[in-house]
């Protein structure tokens, strides 16, 4: 289901169940041009997050019925090379899930751009510790070179085996998929389920920008999609 297109009017403050933590109060995160966009002159990192754990069981993922539970998103960044995550670096991530709102601390699931080679990869990774260190972060899929691009993504977990499935896709110009869902290139598969299980619920979702100084950078995020359980009391 679409959690959020934001497509509304122009704002310093996001709305619509979003909780914001900036580098810049209040512009560093913002609704602008019907996306969400971070940016800031001081470094940091700013993130907004939602708990979205009324929406399917998100204390043991592997709990949840359904056959595959799918989450995508429209992202972008503006460094041809983008760092990663430590201090003064500059990184994108979409946090499908962490056991903390802090994305400083707590462990989970997310979607990266950036690291410390020239080889920029989308990455899907578990962090434990928060998205605040390079070290924090282990693949689990990784796959080619991206960089400053309009990029697609949608992630696929299947909870009978634990299988993650990541498909990308990308253009210089626009998001090359309107609809993040019907991202059809598949970069990878493998399995995890090192915070699968009930000890671990990864009930807060969001995005996140770790950055520098550079005022003129920014991330921008668009048309979140997550699952949705009838195991809960949603169809």
């Amino acid at each position: 289901v679409l959690l959020d297109n934001f497509n509304r009017s122009d704002n310093n403050t996001v709305g619509n169940g979003w909780t914001e933590t900036e580098t810049s109060s209040p512009s560093s995160i913002a609704i602008s041009s019907n996306r969400l966009k971070m940016g800031s002159g001081t470094a940091g990192r700013d993130w907004a997050y939602q708990d979205i754990s009324s929406n399917y069981i998100t204390a043991g993922l592997s709990n949840n019925t359904m056959d595959s539970m799918v989450w995508a998103i429209n992202f972008y960044q503006t460094r041809d090379n983008p760092s990663g995550f430590d201090n003064g670096n500059y990184g994108i991530a979409f946090v499908l899930g962490s056991t903390n709102s802090s994305y400083a601390d707590g462990n989970g699931y997310a979607v990266v751009l950036g690291n410390s080679t020239s080889t920029d990869p989308i990455r899907l990774v578990k962090f434990s510790g928060g998205m605040d260190l390079n070290g924090n972060l282990t693949n689990i899929i990784s796959s080619g070179d991206y960089g400053k691009l309009y990029i697609s993504i949608k992630v696929t977990y299947k909870p009978s085996t634990n299988t993650w499935r990541l498909y990308v896709e990308s253009s210089s110009t626009a998001f090359p998929q309107s609809d993040p869902r019907n991202t059809s290139t598949s970069v990878g598969s493998a399995t995890d389920n090192t915070y699968t299980g009930s000890s671990y619920d990864l009930k807060y979702l969001g995005c996140l920008w770790n950055h520098s100084t550079g005022s003129s950078d920014y991330a921008l995020f668009d048309d979140i999609y997550i699952p949705k359980s009838s195991v809960i009391g949603y169809s």
